[in-house]
Formats: C-alpha cells, sequence, structure tokens
C-alpha cells in the first residue's frame, strides 16, 4: 500500500458506524477480517460480537448463547470462524460453524497460541513444545506424538510465552533471573539480552539477528540486535510528533500474535492530531493516516483485503479511504460554500468559496494556503476554466463580473455586454477547440469571448435574436462539428451553429413529452453528447450527425436511469479515460465505459457514506494534470486518486430467511416452500443478501411474485428494502418468488422459491361447473336421453354423429364459463367493476343455455360477437392498459341474423389470443377482430401480437390440443355433410420487432353462406 501525503490541511475519508447503524455497544476495542473479508468487532464490556458483511450487521450476546466474555476472532477455515479468550490461566477456543453452530472449547493445558508457518493454521503449544491442532474427526484438539522444537534444557528458566513476530516467524521466550532468551521455533537459535528491557517484543527475525522495540522511560525504543536508539517521528508538518503509545494493526491476511505491536500513535503538539505509523524493519516510520479519532483504541486498528483501515473507538467504528483526501470547509484556510474548482500551470488547485468573504484557497500538493487579495468581498460563481493561454477564469459576484488569474495574480476584467453597461456575469466558461472562450451569460445566454495577450478582450453574445430562447446558460459543450450544446435545468437545451449563425432551442414544459432542461453536458471521445438534466441523465449519440432543423432533439436522447434514482438532478459530469462521471444530490455515479453488457456498468459513492459532503455543486468537477478527481460538494472539496479507486464487482447471494402465511412459518426448504395453508392468503417474507466484500451496501434488488403462466401478483422494482414484505391477498395456483440483485445497475445474483396456494371450495371450477350444470342440466338431460335412445333404435350414422357434435358443442359451455367465474372470484372485493362483470358474464350463460336448450351447436354469427365482445370486455378489465381491442365489424350486425357459425368458434380463437399469445408475451397486447361478408360466404380474421405459437407445436404440423382440438374435430364432422367446408388458416409470426423478434399469430376463418348444421 503505497503512502498517502497527508498534512494537517487534508486528511482521508473516514466513516463512522454507530449505535445508530444497530450496534449494540459504541466501544469497539478489537476488529479482525475473515480470508472472505468480513468483519468481526469485539465491545469493550465483552459481552457481545458483531459481524458485518457490508450489508447486514449479525449482533451475537454471549452470555445468551453459553460462550465466554471477551472472546476476539483469531482465524477462520474450513471449519468455521475461530474465536478465543484467555482468562488467568484458562484458555477458551470456540467455533462459528459453516452451518451456524457455535461450539466452545476449554483448553485446561498451560498453552500459547501462534500460527504455524508450514499451514498457515492457528496451533497450540504446551510448555514442552508438543503441538495440538483441531481435528474434526475427533472434534478435539490432538497433540503432535513428539515435541516439535528440542529445547537445551536452561537452569532456573521459566517458559514465558509464544507468539509471532509481525513477518509471521514463531518463536519462544524463556526467562531467567537476570536475561530474556528468545528462540526462533524449528531453528537452532537463540539469542539473549539484558533484563533492562523485560517487556522487549520483537518485531523482524532475520537469519540470527532479531529487532523489535520496547518501552523505556516513557519512550518507544528500536533494538536493532546490536543497540538501542529511540524512535523519531517527523510528521508532515516538519514538527516532531510526540508519542502516544504502540498500538497493533492486524494486517487482512498476515498471521501473528494478537498483543504484539508494529505500529505507532502520535500526536501533532501544536495541532492536535493524531497519527498512525507503521514501523518498519529497520526502526524506521511510514505514514498510514492522519487525523485519527482521540477516542482510538490501540488494540483495534485493522487493514481489510483490499487495503482501508478500520479503527474501533469509544463512539464506533471508523471505516477509512486512503483513496480519498477530504478538504472540509471547517478546516483552517479552507474557503467556505465552494462554487468551483481550476488547476494552473503549475499544477496548483485553485478553489473559490461563494460564503464569508469568498476569495480563494490554493493547495500546492501538500498545504492548503488561503489567498487574499485585497479587502473586498469577492464571492465565487461556478463554471470556471483554464484557457489555452494558460489563464484562469473565474465568473464572480463583483463590480467586474469576472476574475482573471496569472502567475498568481488576480486581474479583474470588466466587459460590458449591454447598453446599460452591465459586466459579462455568468455561470460557465468553456474553451473551444478554435482558441475562443465559450461562456455562459446570466440575462444573456451565449458569449463567445476572444483574449488578447493571455485575457479575454471581447465578448459577441448569442441570444433571442438568433434563436437562443434560454436567459441562463449553466453549460456548454462542442460537438465535433464544432457547434455548440447549452442548457439551464429550469429551461431546457439549445444548439448553437457558428457557420450559420444561427440557435435552435428546444424549451422543457409540462405539455411538451421528454422534455428536459440541462445544468451539465460533455461531448467524449466518441462523438457522444451526455447531458446532465433535472431528472437523470441522457445522451445523444454521434452528436455532429444530428440534423437540428429537421429532428426534435427530445424525440432523440435516450435515458440512462442511475441505480435506485434515476430520477436524480445532475449537477456535473466529468468524461475521464475510464469514468463518465456524474455527480448528484445523492452520489457520485461512475460510467464503467470499458463494460460492454446489456445495462451499463454504473458504480456509486453515495455522500455522507462513500465520499465526504452532502450533495454535488454545479459543475464543481475537475480532471487534473496528474490523474486526481476533484469534486466539490457542500461543505467541500475531495480528491479522489482514480488510480486506488476500487469497486466492488463480485457476486451477490441472496437467501429467503423468512416467510409466512398469515401468522404461520412457512419451512424454506432449499428453493421448495410447498404447499402453504389454505386458509391464509396473506404473505409475509424476507430475505438477506451476501457477497460485499468490499463491506459497502450497493446492492438494489427486484422482488416479484409471479403465477404460473406469466401473471405477476406483486412486484417491486430496483429497491433497498430486505424485509417486511406483505401481500395481502393470493389467489389459489403456483407461484415464483423471484429475488434478483442488481450492483452498479447489472444483474449480480438472482435466486427463486417456489410454492403453491390450494383452492378454497369456491375457487375449485368443479364446484362452479356443477352448479351450472345443476341449473341447465334437467334439459340437457332430457335430449341427451332421447338421442341416445334414438341412436339405439335407429342405429343410424347421421344420428350418431349428431350426438358427437352434441357432446363435442357441450364441451364449450363450462369451459369458458370455468375460467372467466375462476378469475372473477380471485378479484372480487365488492367493487363496481365486479358487478359490470358478472352482468356481461350472464349474457353469454344466456346464450349457451339457450344453444343447450334446443340442443344446436350452432348460433347466430352476431350471437357469437356478442359472446366474444362480452369475453373480451372482461379481459380488458382483467388486464386493465395492457390489452387493446380492435374491431373492423359492419355496424348492422343484425344482417348476420341468419348467418349461422358453430357456437364459441371466434371465442376459442379469441381466447386463445389472450390467454396463449398476449398473456405469455410482454408490454402491451392487441387483438384485432375483422368480419367481411362475401358472395359465397363470410370471412373472419382474428389477430393478435402476442408471443405467437411456440415452435414446438409449429413442428407437430400445428397439432392443437384441449378446446381448440374439440372445436377442429366438430367442424371436421360438419364438413362432411357439407359440400363447401369451413376453414381454417393460420399465420404464425406475423410481425417482427428488433428486440422482441417475430411475433403474432393471425387465424383466417371462412364459413360458406349455404352451410348445414342439421342432419338428423
Amino acid at each position: 500500500m503505497l503512502p498517502v501525503a497527508i498534512c494537517m490541511a487534508q486528511q482521508p475519508f473516514m466513516y463512522k458506524y454507530t449505535i445508530e447503524d444497530g450496534l449494540p455497544y459504541p466501544e469497539i476495542d478489537f476488529i479482525s477480517f475473515t480470508k472472505s473479508g468480513e468483519a468481526w468487532v469485539r465491545y469493550s464490556s465483552g459481552e457481545a460480537l458483531s459481524r458485518f458483511d457490508g450489508i447486514n450487521w449479525t449482533h451475537y450476546r454471549l452470555d445468551e448463547l453459553g460462550l465466554p466474555l471477551g472472546l476476539a476472532f483469531l482465524s477462520d477455515d474450513e471449519f468455521g470462524v475461530w474465536f478465543t479468550c484467555r482468562f488467568s490461566d484458562k484458555l477458551w477456543l470456540v467455533c462459528l460453524t459453516p452451518a451456524g453452530e457455535w461450539k466452545k472449547y476449554e483448553i485446561k493445558l498451560r498453552c500459547w497460541l501462534y500460527f504455524d508457518p508450514s499451514d498457515g493454521r492457528f496451533t497450540l503449544m504446551d510448555a514442552h513444545f508438543f503441538s495440538y491442532k483441531y481435528d474434526a474427526k475427533t472434534d478435539l484438539f490432538l497433540r503432535s506424538d513428539k515435541p516439535a522444537y528440542a529445547l537445551k534444557e536452561m537452569q532456573d528458566s521459566v517458559f514465558y510465552y509464544l507468539s509471532n513476530t509481525a513477518d509471521g516467524s514463531p518463536y519462544a521466550a524463556f526467562k531467567t533471573s537476570e536475561n530474556t532468551y528468545l528462540y526462533r521455533y524449528g531453528e537452532d537459535f537463540q539469542y539473549s539480552f539484558i533484563s533492562t528491557a523485560p517487556d522487549f517484543k520483537p518485531i523482524y527475525i532475520s537469519g540470527k539477528t532479531i529487532s523489535g522495540l520496547f518501552w523505556k522511560n516513557g519512550q518507544l525504543q528500536w533494538w536493532d540486535g546490536k543497540m538501542a536508539k529511540p524512535i523519531v517521528v517527523t510528521l508532515p508538518t516538519g514538527r516532531k510528533g510526540k508519542q502516544v503509545r504502540w498500538s497493533n494493526l492486524n494486517y487482512w491476511g498476515r498471521k501473528r500474535n494478537l498483543s504484539d505491536p508494529n505500529a505507532l500513535i502520535v500526536e501533532d503538539p501544536a495541532s492536535g492530531i493524531f497519527y498512525l505509523y507503521a514501523i518498519e524493519n529497520n526502526g524506521s516510520t511510514r505514514l498510514l493516516l492522519s487525523h485519527l479519532p482521540k477516542d482510538i483504541f490501540w488494540s483495534a486498528i485493522a487493514q481489510d483485503k483490499h487495503g482501508h483501515w478500520w479503527c474501533g473507538t469509544s463512539s464506533g467504528l471508523v471505516r477509512t479511504n486512503q483513496s480519498q483526501l477530504v478538504f472540509n470547509e471547517t478546516t483552517p484556510g479552507m474557503v467556505t460554500g465552494l462554487h468551483a474548482i481550476n488547476e494552473d500551470l503549475v499544477g496548483n488547485i485553485w478553489m473559490g468559496g461563494y460564503t464569508g468573504s469568498g476569495g480563494f484557497t490554493v493547495f500546492d500538493g501538500d498545504k492548503l494556503q488561503r489567498q487574499i487579495f485585497g479587502n473586498q468581498s469577492m464571492p465565487v460563481l461556478p463554471g470556471p476554466c483554464h484557457s489555452a493561454s494558460g489563464t484562469l477564469y473565474f465568473f464572480v459576484e463583483a463590480p467586474w463580473g469576472m476574475i482573471a488569474i496569472r502567475n498568481t495574480q488576480l486581474i479583474p476584467i470588466y466587459i460590458p455586454i449591454n447598453e446599460n453597461g452591465n459586466p459579462a456575469v455568468g455561470f460557465f466558461f468553456q474553451p473551444l477547440r478554435n482558441g475562443l472562450i465559450a461562456l455562459g451569460l446570466v440575462g444573456e445566454g451565449l458569449g463567445i469571448a476572444t483574449e488578447d495577450g493571455g485575457l479575454i478582450s471581447s465578448i459577441q453574445t448569442i441570444g433571442k435574436e438568433k434563436g437562443l430562447l434560454l436567459d441562463n446558460v449553466l453549460t456548454v459543450s462542442e460537438d465535433g462539428g464544432g457547434r455548440l450544446w447549452v442548457g439551464r435545468m429550469s429551461q431546457g437545451v439549445a444548439i448553437y451553429d457558428p457557420q450559420r449563425d444561427t440557435a435552435i432551442t428546444w424549451l422543457r414544459s409540462p405539455d411538451v413529452p421528454n422534455s428536459i432542461g440541462a445544468m451539465a453536458s460533455c461531448v467524449d471521445e466518441n462523438g457522444t453528447l451526455w447531458l446532465g438534466t433535472n431528472d437523470g441523465i441522457r445522451l445523444l449519440r454521434n452528436a455532429r450527425q444530428f440534423d437540428y432543423l429537421h429532428e426534435n432533439l427530445f424525440d432523440r436522447l435516450e435515458k440512462i436511469p442511475m441505480p435506485g434514482a434515476a430520477e436524480q438532478r445532475v449537477h456535473f459530469l466529468k468524461n475521464t479515460e475510464q469514468y463518465l462521471v456524474a455527480g448528484t444530490p445523492e452520489a457520485v455515479y461512475f460510467f464503467d465505459k470499458k463494460y460492454h453488457g446489456r445495462r451499463p456498468r454504473i458504480f456509486s459513492m453515495k455522500f455522507g457514506i462513500d465520499i465526504a459532503g452532502g450533495g454535488a455543486e454545479q459543475n464543481a468537477v475537475l480532471l487534473d494534470s496528474k490523474g486526481f478527481l476533484w469534486i466539490g460538494a457542500q461543505e467541500g472539496a475531495t480528491r479522489i486518486d482514480l488510480s486506488q479507486l476500487q469497486f466492488d464487482t463480485s457476486a451477490t447471494s441472496l437467501v429467503l430467511t423468512d416467510f409466512r402465511a398469515g401468522d404461520e412459518p412457512v419451512p424454506i426448504i432449499e428453493h421448495d416452500l410447498g404447499r402453504l395453508p389454505g386458509s391464509k392468503r396473506n404473505m409475509q417474507f424476507s430475505f438477506s443478501p451476501s457477497g460485499n466484500d468490499r463491506l459497502k451496501d450497493n446492492l438494489f434488488y427486484d422482488v416479484l411474485v409471479v403465477r404460473d403462466g406469466g401473471d405477476t401478483l406483486f412486484r417491486r422494482i430496483s429497491t433497498q428494502q430486505k424485509d417486511g414484505f406483505q401481500i395481502d391477498h393470493l389467489p389459489y395456483g403456483d407461484y415464483t418468488l423471484q429475488l434478483v440483485a442488481y450492483k452498479h445497475n447489472v444483474l449480480s445474483g438472482q435466486v427463486a422459491y417456489h410454492f403453491r396456494v390450494p383452492r378454497l371450495l369456491s375457487e375449485n371450477p368443479w364446484f362452479w361447473a356443477g352448479l351450472f350444470f345443476l341449473l341447465t342440466g334437467t334439459p340437457f338431460a332430457i335430449f341427451y336421453q332421447r338421442k341416445r335412445h334414438q341412436a339405439a333404435l335407429e342405429k343410424s350414422k347421421r344420428e350418431r354423429d349428431g350426438l358427437k357434435i352434441q357432446a363435442l358443442a357441450s364441451f364449450f359451455n363450462p369451459h369458458f364459463i370455468n375460467n372467466s367465474l375462476n378469475w372473477v372470484q380471485s378479484r372480487y372485493r365488492k367493487d363496481p367493476q365486479t358487478t359490470a362483470l358478472m352482468g356481461r358474464l350472464a349474457d353469454n350463460v344466456d346464450i349457451l343455455y339457450s344453444n343447450t336448450q334446443f340442443g344446436r351447436a350452432h348460433h347466430a354469427l352476431s350471437q357469437e360477437m356478442k359472446l366474444v365482445k362480452n369475453y373480451l370486455k372482461i379481459q380488458q378489465v382483467r388486464f386493465g392498459e395492457a390489452l387493446t381491442v380492435e374491431y373492423d365489424v359492419p355496424e348492422e350486425l343484425g344482417q348476420f341474423d341468419h348467418f349461422s357459425v358453430p357456437a364459441m368458434l371466434l371465442q376459442i380463437h379469441a381466447e386463445n389470443a389472450v390467454e396463449k399469445g398476449i398473456r405469455m408475451g410482454t408490454g402491451v397486447g392487441r387483438v384485432a377482430i375483422s368480419v367481411r361478408p362475401e358472395v359465397a360466404g363470410c370471412r373472419i380474421t382474428i389477430e393478435d401480437d402476442g408471443r405467437g405459437r411456440p415452435f414446438e407445436v409449429l413442428r407437430k404440423n400445428g397439432d392443437r390440443e384441449g378446446s381448440t382440438s374439440v372445436m377442429d374435430n366438430l367442424i371436421k364432422l360438419l364438413n362432411s355433410y357439407n359440400k363447401e367446408p369451413i376453414t381454417q388458416k393460420y399465420e404464425d409470426h406475423v410481425f417482427d420487432h428488433p428486440e422482441r423478434g417475430a411475433h403474432g399469430t393471425r387465424v383466417h376463418i371462412f364459413i360458406p353462406k349455404n352451410y348445414r348444421y342439421e342432419f338428423s
């Protein structure tokens, strides 16, 4: 890890987790990390342990678990996560197994812990150098067959302790009355030194040389194997640091004793700022952190797997990020109300403030320095620039309107831009490729400035007289054709073409669809125009080819939704080599330009959590000459080292943690929840993600409950909610609970759980079918028995076929009724829609009852159309705006009263269009029905734009099942008695779409004019 140059003026970004984040206690005195990156913390009370995976805090009360108090993380392996604590001579080891079981082991022998370099595992060793390692088969710590080291007996010696150095080398310490002897494990090595340093702590062992630390006369001393020397720390300010105490640094993946020091906490006596220094193997020091919390616990400093440091304090857990330097406005010398960031020719960063006396603060890479230009207040406005001549330009609220800075000298610039002599003042500068400078001016629109001798000398204005209808211009970008794109958040977007000296404006208005206003913009290396708007980011590909005279910009812009918050206002945009950076009031977003997936990958850093400040300032962004990205925010500025910037792209695991039907818990067995209690239709569930090894919650979720067949009955899109989901009512059926996690706007993990809601009696179609047949069955039974009797007496083929026709026709009577009543029953809430639906359903029942009563398998086309329209009206209520219906039918259906069709012929095809086409597809569906009388008969067309018949059906030559097959058999039988047959012809995949592909079905039906249905 590279050291960060830190001085009093700036500090790494720090975020603190406190009891407001759910911690049970504020004082954290130990922290460490597992191999997978999870954090484990211990509290000074010793009563609890907490695990943090970046998303969830999990707290374990040790007394409630029957575990010893004061446990601290030791290591993790395939057996679980290990913890340890020691009371007097009693050593405890505790394991949390992968199955979630807590197991504890009391080590009654006098043993010491160390990490074996041969396998990296923690090991116990007794005073006779027998080692003990965990054995999973016996669930015991088994002793080695022979001692690991044969030590020569020393008179009057006492085994002092066993430990590891900072680089992992194990060693043993023995004490006599005069000396302490140190032995390197496994080698014939012995070293002794005088007893005046009894608290000597070895840090490094190399060959037969040992070096380390000891405390003497209130100062930390370094022993290099031959002599001792004080450790002196020179702070970045040049002052000598005051030693506070030594500390333990717990590096991720580095095995060492829990109590050996390897770092030093130092205080700046002038400022009182605490610094953390690592102690190197030659006694030198290396700066790690500045601005340590004053209430830090010396034993609670750890580095995670990505190099970030975490500190336990008496008020919470602090996370630091060395890739960010924070310049807070409360720091002495820093401007307040930061509005502008710029860089001069020698790499100094100029930060302009608006509040107080305004003015500037300059950062030279090491320290901040306030720049005072006289006694006049100078509030600095947004949008500065560095011109081709090397001059810095800022707009200011001063009599001149703008200022130039050359060679650290401030030069007021006054250029009147109207007949009243008002100075040029605005909110944006943009250098152009031709050496001119574009200005966003207040009240005047766009300005084009010319420099003379490195200073702006004249300004040409472009306003309403040339078509630019924006009063104030907040952003300007130049496309590949030299045209200038300008915007204002509250008004709209415009383009100015210098070749034609003409501007076109697209104004933002509630009456104009997709209209937007822009505050930020840029053109990337591919010629794409990016606009930061009032509700997210829009882009225009190949902007130089846009025909502004004939095209509507708002129709051409593409919207790029940001993770979880597509409607955010965008305050700045900056194009870098790898990222397109966008700042909003909530976060800074990094569009990964090197990622090419179905969805753009967008990394995010939330203000107050991942980056300092309360929101992005207007166009306060700079990519400096060293590659650092500067972000201006409320309360100060942040410098981000893009070379150290890392984001979590690991996969996410989702697990359903709780599922209830009513108040009854449902067992979660893998991915099948089974059959739920029949009478409990309200559901509650929660889930938990894992896998964020950078310990930041940056996930959004799609949560859906989908009924088998395609209906989505519950939907939460792009939510960060993980628990407390409720569904008031689910009708019977088979369901899938789908959980999908998105990290940085791309799919990171998904899981599905299946369950079944059983039918109630009132939801059973056979119940309604029985009720229907009970009401209509008597006349049908008499008719059916009469036909059977005639068939038995006459044994006529026509009569047998007639019975077949009746049997086939009767198939359809309960079919539609069952489907409709089933859905109406699940929908019923005593609302007006249900009353209308029941009325239409009653009409259809009357039609079917009439056919049954008179033994007919046919009826008038007008009756069939009434049946179809009632059905489709019901479906339109069911699907809402997702279903549209079009009719192309002669206005007078009465002319078809004497034109008969097989009953349910059109109804079946309409139902197939809805149930098998549109419902199985995506988006809005359409059903169109056309009726055309011809001389020889009637031609009917039914068309839908659903998914189309599946390919497996087409491969089977169009074989159909269910009601469609029954109707085919009925028509085939009727056709056998008619010279001119009824025909049905299918057209598959009649539409094509670049995203949906081939889809849709069209059915052509022709019914001859003199078709006969009675032949008995």
